[in-house]
């Protein structure tokens, strides 16, 4: 995760923490400004902040920096905070028009009214903003910012004759290039610049000031993402600046800290990167590597920057000292060598703060036996074991930066973190399926681990989440669907939901293919008791096998406002192991029937199972008339999956069927199959040549598969897996599936594309060799889905390189010749290259106008790699061509030598 691609910081809930999770892996742009601003506004907003209008852009805009023209507006209007907007024609003719915003006289209004300019003010007049505007067709909209309570813009038309107010507006700066509306600097103000002073090339900046003494935000305009300055207008007064980038090769990021005053008249002010200095946490794990780390700076009043970070590369800040303010460093740290496929046993979850001052050097050592440690079981519920750990230290009212790294499911995971601070967590695995965590706070020591992604996933009602009536009006809103036995929050990614609502036996409102996060309302005619609510989620995933269909049945009386009386059935399942699965064992499955009414009185009535995902159910035994009851059962031995469903009802007529189609798995092992009108077919990859892979670089490999449904591909997902299906060794999901009608009606081609490196993805050498596809589909409605563990088969080989060299550069014909070479082979787990010995490399010879290679002898390399003989020389080209075999890649280098 790089600066760029971080959430912005959010107030401390453990939801806070999804949502950035979310957002990340959703690719959304993080960070949106508070400003109104439309894609035609010339407002651009830094990480946090409030857009307001354009400063000054260079020399060139003096004039226009120093106060608006003498003559008078084409057009002006009051503000809501009191103050004045003015719009004056521009000098030159074509040019854009200038707005101005002054303070209005004292005790008007919020902020005071009048033709006043800033002297005319006094203790009612506003502050200088932030404001946020727009510019679209000809009407120029502003409204005020950051007042205690919300105010309502105001709009204004410009004039056609008085200046260019076209669509087309720039947001770079320079005088050329500025936006068609600026602002001149407003009285009492001075225009300062903020240049960058750096030789590295960068992908991100932002920069940002704060008032020393108020703390209040002051917003800077930027000269453009790859520029090095920037402008903000400000009275007199002590301000810290401060600018953030990420270096273009991501192999570094900056925080630099500026303070600096205003007096009267306009400055330049330099942030040097040379005076950044490597910040960090270390430990003295022997062997371990930075994951992740987060960066940021906080100001009185809640201010805070934003983050840098780029992975496991160097963050490097300016020391500085500023009283209330506080650097916050946030790093995870893991042992070398992991990778997604590849397990730590450890995780270090670290977090210090730097108050008032960051020191010339700011590295912190942390000992682990002063750090809490606790050790996390995380089980699996899929056939891949990806995943990753989000965490987001809480200090004071703000999350300081979220930071993540892989976790290889399952796992059993020593954690360190440091103690008495709160960390909110986040487990994500596939396709954005994520586990909501407990916010921790461990003291220094050792602490009662935890068990992660206990089966069966299933809905837990929550008060927050839930469907709810509101007068005249039913809204179905049930989006945690996949909730962990233990009550952690689970969401389903890619999952969709289908519903339909029925009033006295009539269909009101229905619904399929919805977002988990979607809601449905619907009018209930009156009066209507009986109600009946039937919904279904539906994921299809090989990153989840496990609660693959999650239904419930509700029946309910009564019309009352406010959270429907429905009941809820909660599963619990012991005995499994780490994958969730009943390894033959009998199992005791409970269920627990819960009224959300507070009046009702519930039992359990049915407890069911089927190991042929519900196409049969057989009863289990429920004791008793409770709501509670506890069975064992002996798993049959062939069975792949168990799904469970339990019926239940309460004494005010309501009633639930809860399904849950392959609550856990069975010990016979999961073996694919298809359910309804679909097939796959034709699979393919890199067609059909082997994955030849490199070390850190990552590599796109394109594949195909036809699927063939006649009801609608809802969508289709590829797995490139080592070892064996219930339990692989490494798993390769597809980066992207994109599939399109061809043919005949029902048929469609699918795109599929990996994304590889060995030392990113596999960072195991040991993982090179045979590899097999699996290809998963499913109908637009998700009653047809297939499941193939083996559509067709590849070889993974690590890459391998070899030159030629030879000498004497120039030799006569039939005089002897060293011919030499190095060969080398891609080490996936140190991300480089090793020699590559014991090898037979074979010399070959090609007459110059002939297309036939001749071998001339084998020779076998040295253990550095080096293969070498001595030939005599023939006029044409020469080549080493090494063969390879079914883990290592063959490779060949040719050179021309030229013998007179």
């Amino acid at each position: 995760m790089t600066a760029g691609d971080r959430p912005e910081p959010r107030r401390r809930t453990r939801t806070a923490l999804t949502a950035m999770v979310l957002a990340t892996v959703a690719l959304l742009v993080p960070g949106q400004a508070n400003a109104a601003t439309t894609s035609t506004s010339p407002a651009t907003a830094a990480p946090g902040l409030p857009a307001q209008p354009a400063a000054p852009g260079g020399e060139a805009d003096a004039a226009a920096a120093a106060g608006p023209p003498a003559d008078a507006p084409v057009a002006e209007a009051e503000l809501a905070s009191g103050a004045r907007l003015k719009v004056r024609a521009p000098e030159d003719e074509g040019a854009a028009p200038v707005f101005q915003i002054t303070p209005g006289q004292a005790g008007a209004g919020p902020g005071g009214t009048g033709e006043g300019g800033a002297g005319e003010g006094g203790a009612g007049e506003p502050a200088q903003g932030p404001y946020a505007f727009t510019a679209e067709d000809g009407t120029l909209t502003v409204q005020p910012l950051g007042g205690s309570e919300a105010l309502p813009a105001t709009e204004i038309e410009i004039p056609e004759e008085s200046g260019d107010t076209g669509s087309g507006m720039s947001t770079m700066g320079g005088a050329a290039e500025l936006a068609a509306f600026r602002t001149a600097a407003p009285e009492g103000t001075y225009p300062v610049k903020l240049v960058l002073d750096t030789d590295e090339s960068f992908a991100y900046k932002s920069m940002v000031v704060w008032n020393r003494q108020t703390w209040t935000t002051h917003w800077v305009r930027d000269g453009g993402t790859f520029t090095d300055h920037g402008w903000v207008n400000l009275p007199p007064g002590s301000y810290l600046g401060v600018t953030m980038f990420d270096t273009l090769d991501r192999a570094a990021a900056y925080l630099l800290v500026q303070p600096f005053t205003v007096t009267d008249s306009r400055r330049t002010i330099v942030f040097d990167a040379g005076k950044a200095r490597d910040t960090r946490i270390s430990v003295d794990a022997a062997h371990d590597r930075r994951a992740d780390m987060a960066v940021s700076l906080a100001v009185p009043r809640g201010g805070i920057t934003g983050f840098v970070g780029v992975g496991n590369a160097k963050v490097h800040v300016t020391p500085f000292t500023a009283t209330g303010t506080e650097l916050h460093v946030r790093e995870v740290r893991v042992q070398k060598g992991t990778t997604p496929v590849t397990h730590s046993p450890y995780r270090y979850d670290l977090f210090h703060s730097f108050v008032r001052t960051v020191p010339s050097s700011p590295v912190v050592s942390v000992r682990t036996a002063d750090l809490a440690t606790s050790v996390s079981t995380f089980r699996s519920q899929g056939n891949t074991g990806q995943s990753y750990l989000f965490s987001a230290a809480v200090h004071g009212p703000w999350m300081t930066g979220t930071v993540v790294s892989p976790v290889r499911l399952p796992a059993r995971v020593t954690e360190y973190q440091t103690p008495g601070v709160s960390f909110s967590r986040v487990l994500m695995y596939g396709d954005g399926q994520l586990l909501d965590l407990a916010d921790r706070t461990l003291p220094a020591g050792t602490s009662p681990g935890e068990t992660i992604g206990i089966a069966p996933f299933a809905p837990r009602h929550t008060d927050r989440l839930q469907s709810r009536r509101y007068g005249d009006t039913v809204t179905v809103y049930e989006p945690v669907p996949f909730t962990d036995a233990t009550g952690r929050d689970g969401h389903g990614g890619s999952a969709t939901w289908s519903y339909r609502l029925t009033a006295d036996g009539t269909t009101i409102g229905e619904g399929s293919g919805l977002g988990l996060y979607d809601s449905a309302a619907h009018a209930v005619p009156s009066p209507a008791s009986d109600m009946a609510l039937d919904h279904t989620v539906t994921r299809r995933s090989p990153q989840a096998r496990l609660s693959t269909t999650v239904r419930r049945e509700w029946t309910y009386r009564g019309s009352t406002t406010g959270a429907l009386p429905l009941l809820d059935v909660d599963f619990w399942v012991s005995g499994l192991n780490s994958r969730n699965t009943s390894a033959g064992s009998p199992v005791r499955i409970s269920a627990n029937a819960r009224s959300r009414s507070d009046h009702a009185q519930e039992t359990l009535t049915g407890l069911e199972f089927s190991t042929d995902d519900g196409a049969t159910w057989r009863p289990l035994e429920v004791p008793g008339t409770g709501k509670k009851a506890t069975v064992e059962l002996a798993v049959p031995a062939d069975a792949a999956f168990v799904s469970l469903r339990a019926t239940a009802e309460d004494d005010n007529g309501g009633t639930v069927r809860h399904t849950v189609v392959r609550a856990f798995a069975g010990p016979a092992g999961h073996r694919g199959g298809t359910v309804g009108d679909i097939s796959v077919s034709g699979f393919s990859l890199n067609d059909g040549s082997p994955l030849v892979v490199g070390t850190r670089q990552y590599q796109y490999v394109n594949g195909e598969v036809t699927v063939t449904v006649p009801d609608g591909l809802g969508g289709a997902e590829v797995m490139l897996y080592r070892g064996s299906y219930d339990a692989p060794d490494a798993e390769l999901p597809s980066s992207n599936v994109v599939c399109e009608a061809a043919g005949s009606s029902g048929t469609y081609s699918c795109g599929v594309l990996f994304a590889v490196s060995g030392h990113f993805s596999l960072g195991d050498n040991g993982l090179a060799g045979p590899w097999k596809a699996a290809v998963m589909a499913w109908s637009r409605d998700g009653s047809h889905y297939t499941e193939l563990p083996q559509a067709g088969t590849t070889s993974v080989r690590r890459h391998t390189t070899v030159d030629l060299r030879t000498w004497p550069r120039y030799v006569a014909e039939g005089e002897p010749m060293i011919i030499a070479g190095q060969l080398d082979r891609a080490d996936w787990a140190a991300g480089t290259y090793r020699p590559l010995g014991g090898q037979w490399v074979a010399l070959e010879h090609r007459a110059p106008g002939s297309s036939t290679w001749i071998k001339i002898k084998g020779v076998k390399s040295a253990a550095d790699g080096d293969v070498r003989t001595t030939v005599p020389a023939a006029n044409g080209y020469y080549r080493w061509r090494y063969k390879g075999g079914i883990y290592t890649a063959g490779t060949v280098f040719t050179e021309r030598v030229f013998a007179y």
